[in-house]
């Protein structure tokens, strides 16, 4: 099955007007992925020296444990948040969640279908 190229040469007229967003995109694409091929490297780094230390529920209560000295070590109840903190995000997250989750919504309803051909018909 061979092509004679048409549809190519097509697709890029087409494009010629938005080049630079094409470029752009196509950019953001590409740095996109490799941050996430760059996360996925780290966490999997992690993951394996974490397997390779001793399980770490034995350090209750302390969620990291200092190299100097033992008084510097966090702990479950020096690293919480304040109440005041923690009220002030519950209200915001009751305020905010609920047009975060509707911008979601919004964004599946008017990208639920699929683009045909005859879009892209001049």
């Amino acid at each position: 099955m061979t092509t004679d190229g048409r549809p190519l040469r097509r697709l890029l007229r087409l494009a010629r007007p938005m080049r630079g967003r094409l470029l752009l995109s196509a950019v953001a694409g590409a740095a996109a992925t490799g941050c996430g091929v760059g996360l996925l490297a780290v966490s999997g780094f992690l993951l394996a020296r974490a397997s390779e230390h001793p399980n770490f529920t034995g350090l209750y209560p302390n969620v990291m444990v200092s190299s100097t000295n033992a008084a510097y070590n966090l702990t479950v109840h020096n690293t919480a948040s304040g109440a005041y903190s923690l009220k002030v995000m519950t209200v915001v997250v009751v305020i905010f969640l609920p047009f975060v989750l509707a911008y979601q919504t919004w964004t599946y309803y008017v990208f639920r279908r699929r683009i045909s051909k005859q879009e892209f018909r001049p």
